[in-house]
């Protein structure tokens, strides 16, 4: 009989135990943990059942086919028990159903690859509840701009410490963005902005990516750039307006062009910006050189070059920091215009000499001024350009061989009158003057004898002095009025038959005069030649 019940017993029992150990290694997929199942017994027939013709006797059954408990075990649902009579199904929350209340467990699938490897034998353990993560900091710092910070020139430095060999990706509020490799470490960068009367708030954003291309972060700081002041204008001194000037000759690629220095003022420290646009002919052109800077004494100058013709030139100035930004809003302009012309272009007309005529014979008046015994006074008059200045050269008692070689050098033929370079004339403190009819005259005093001499129309304007060609060399016998006798109502005493006021007439001494002009070039001044090479 017990043979026969045990037999009956432990097709059940196996597979009671195969599920509980089956649930047992399913993971638990709740936060609660799975709760502790009580052993559950097996269906039996009533006490008094005949079964395979034994009477079944509860007490010794129980010993018998009682397993040992199981934890987390459950009976398989609707297996029929052999020899038991089928058992009612009751809902396992209600009353009376003789089965524990069970919490399913999902179990999630493993990921492929994945190096989480299931373990069936781990017990079930409470799941932690999941934790909130702080956003992570950056992984550099930003130290220029500083947040809100308050800058007084139109520019901003970004700087910053980040890893050795990071790309920093930079962009700022009116649209200006960049990328940097850094190799050190150290961040740098000065960025310009537009500045205005009024203050204008700024965002800056860096983005950081180390060598390997790992994103470190982002940063961005809102920074204050002030309201500047505006500059005041500078001066241009020269070329002065409407000038003409001689544009030295100057290699500049297919243009034929002239150098011209600009002079001005402004304020100390300021940095002058040129302008320059072409008017006649209209030609494209720009100015990159360096600006100048105005000295501390408020002059400031420059060298500028442009093709031949008609030009505008304008100049404005501001202030910089040491990073070039902007300390102040640029000044409004002053500006000139000028002809820029070949040297050949500006060179006046030479004059023409119309008396003494050459090879003839002046009689002089008597100079009667202090220390001008024995000499006379006499006329050369010409013609020539309207407003130009005429200068002399001349009366050197050797004959006309000095003249001709101080005009073969005006005429760039020759090395110069007398030792050096050539040096040009001078208009002197009283100059004569070509009247707007075009004639001239001047007034000289001489010994009698015979002179040589030549003039020279020079041409001045506020930039520049130039001086023409020679006249025609003229040479003549200067002699003295022949004496008469007469009478006197008071003295008795004879007198010269002539014209003009005594005391009136020019330099007694004039044939020193002449020699010291052809010696030491008395009466014009060196000038300095500039060559560009």
């Amino acid at each position: 009989m017990k043979n026969t019940l045990s037999a009956a017993v432990a097709l059940p029992t196996a597979v009671v135990i195969a599920l509980g150990g089956l649930l047992i290694g399913v993971p638990a997929a709740s936060a609660a943990p799975a709760p502790t199942e009580q052993s559950v017994g097996l269906a039996r027939p009533a006490d008094g059942t005949v079964v395979d013709g034994t009477v079944v006797d509860g007490t010794a059954a129980d010993e018998a086919a009682s397993p040992a408990p199981t934890v987390g075990a459950d009976p398989v649902d609707g297996a029929p028990v052999p020899g038991e009579a089928p058992v009612e199904d009751v809902p396992a929350d209600q009353p009376g159903s003789g089965a524990p209340v069970e919490t399913p467990v999902a179990v999630e699938p493993t990921a492929p690859g994945s190096d989480v490897v299931a373990n069936p034998s781990a017990s079930p353990s409470p799941a932690a509840p999941p934790a909130v993560e702080a956003a992570a900091a950056p992984g550099f710092t930003v130290t220029s701009p500083l947040v809100g910070q308050r800058l007084t020139s139109a520019g901003v430095r970004l700087e910053a410490s980040v890893p050795t060999g990071s790309t920093v990706r930079w962009s700022i509020s009116d649209g200006q963005s960049g990328l940097s490799q850094v190799a050190d470490g150290a961040f740098s960068e000065a960025i310009s902005l537009d500045g205005s009367t009024a203050a204008v708030t700024y965002t800056v954003v860096l983005q950081v990516s180390d060598a390997d291309g790992v994103d470190l972060g982002t940063i961005d700081r809102e920074f204050v750039v002030a309201g500047l002041p505006t500059s005041s204008a500078p001066t241009i001194s020269t070329p002065g307006e409407g000038g003409r000037v001689e544009g030295r000759p100057y290699e500049s690629g297919d243009y034929e062009t002239g150098a011209i220095d600009v002079t001005g003022t402004g304020t100390p420290g300021s940095v002058i910006d040129i302008d320059l646009l072409a008017i006649v002919p209209a030609t494209p052109w720009g100015y990159d050189d360096e600006p100048p800077v105005v000295a501390a004494d408020g002059t400031w100058s420059d060298e500028v070059f442009v093709p031949y013709g008609q030009w505008s030139i304008s100049a404005r100035q501001g202030a910089f920091d040491a990073d070039g930004f902007a300390t102040t809003l640029p000044s409004r302009e002053a500006s000139v215009v000028v002809s820029v012309l070949r040297r050949v272009d500006l060179l006046p007309a030479a004059p023409v000499v119309t008396s003494p005529a050459q090879g003839g014979t002046v009689v002089g008046r008597p100079d009667g001024s202090q220390g001008h015994d024995g000499s006379q006074v006499f006329t050369i008059a010409g013609t020539g350009t309207p407003g130009t200045v005429i200068a002399l050269y001349g009366f050197f008692p050797e004959g006309r061989a000095a003249i001709d070689r101080y005009a073969a050098a005006a005429r760039g033929e020759g090395e110069g009158g007398g030792e050096g370079e050539f040096e040009p004339l001078i208009a002197g403190i009283d100059p004569t003057i070509v009247g707007a009819d075009g004639t001239w005259s001047m007034t000289e005093s001489l010994k009698p004898g015979t002179y040589s001499f030549a003039v020279f129309t020079l041409f001045d304007n506020p930039d520049q002095s130039f001086m023409s060609g020679p006249s025609n060399v003229v040479t003549f016998t200067l002699v003295a009025p022949t004496a008469v006798v007469g009478t006197s109502s008071t003295s008795g005493t004879s007198a010269l038959a002539y014209t003009g006021a005594e005391g009136s007439g020019p330099l007694s001494v004039a044939a020193l005069v002449v020699i010291g002009l052809g010696l030491v070039a008395v009466g014009y001044a060196r000038r300095r030649t500039r060559r560009l090479s």
